[in-house]
């Protein structure tokens, strides 16, 4: 597989490396699936490898619609766990409420993000200071002028 994604590369290492972020979306298990350390996927990242900055910007980009699938799966269809029910090992599925939240809000911002809209008003809808008692509120909390 990883020849087919990043044929321009020609260090296995690399290769796999990257074929293994783009699977996983994550850069110290990719590291470890290539058995290499993630400080010579730092120096590549870094170094004179255009190839290699690129293949890793692509590579980042699939990792993350991996992660976004494997998110909206566990949102929506959840996830499969063992639990001990009245002294009975059993198969839950926990859902993750949570996730959806976040999914909703990346997906659709301007229906879901977070606002608030009002207006702080004393009574009847008056100001809760008049412009005289907030000028004098600002002076009395005002640091003294400096003297020479």
């Amino acid at each position: 597989m990883a020849d087919r994604l990043f044929p321009e590369i020609s260090h296995p290492k690399k290769r796999a490396f990257l074929a293994a972020l783009a699977q996983s979306g994550d850069s110290m298990a990719a590291a470890r699936a290539a058995r290499i350390d993630r400080r010579s996927v730092y120096n590549w990242r870094h170094g004179e490898d255009t190839e290699f900055r690129e293949a890793y910007k692509i590579a980042k980009e699939l990792g993350a619609d991996a992660l976004e699938s494997t998110a909206i799966q566990l949102a929506t269809k959840g996830s499969k766990r063992p639990m001990s029910i009245g002294g009975k090992r059993e198969l839950v599925t926990e859902r993750f409420p949570t996730l959806l939240i976040f999914l909703l809000k990346g997906a659709m911002p301007e229906k879901y993000r977070e606002r608030w809209e009002g207006q702080l008003t004393g009574k009847d809808g008056a100001p809760l200071m008049s412009e005289e008692q907030s000028r004098r509120a600002l002076e009395a909390t005002a640091p003294p002028p400096p003297t020479d």
